[in-house]
């Protein structure tokens, strides 16, 4: 498990094969309140049943992964010369559930597993949206 790239541009977690993965935020929760949480992902049909969580303190929300989006990484056909940094993919929205989240500073903890088979996936980015 890494990032795509050591450059924050279009980089993401690739290479997360097992449950041992593990990827957190640090986050400055300017309000209390229920967040829905998401994140972006990318995975192959051998990923689909795999079980995400997230959590946050105690609490934690989660689903599993019901679709498959492997899309392939691309720029490379549009650069003259070896770019230095990562190269684009694109990514799908995976709601993961509500956190009830208190203002102030926190850790999100994003999990996966027990893996399938030959199950990988790789994520882009994780986003809170706050409802109430």
């Amino acid at each position: 498990m890494r990032r795509s790239n050591k450059y924050p541009n279009a980089s993401y977690i690739t290479g997360w094969e097992n449950e041992a993965g593990l990827v957190y935020w640090p986050v400055e929760v300017l309000s209390d309140g229920t967040y829905e949480i998401s994140c972006y992902y990318a995975c192959p049909e051998t990923a689909i049943g795999l079980p995400v969580r997230i959590a946050s303190g105690g609490d934690m929300t989660g689903t599993q992964i019901r679709s498959a989006f492997d899309s392939e990484i691309y720029g490379a056909e549009q650069d003259r010369v070896p770019r230095i940094e990562s190269y684009a993919r694109d990514f799908r929205k995976l709601p993961l559930g509500r956190l009830e989240l208190r203002q102030g500073t926190d850790t999100l903890r994003l999990r996966a597993g027990p893996f399938p088979d030959r199950a990988r996936w790789d994520v882009q980015r994780l986003v809170l949206e706050k409802i109430d």
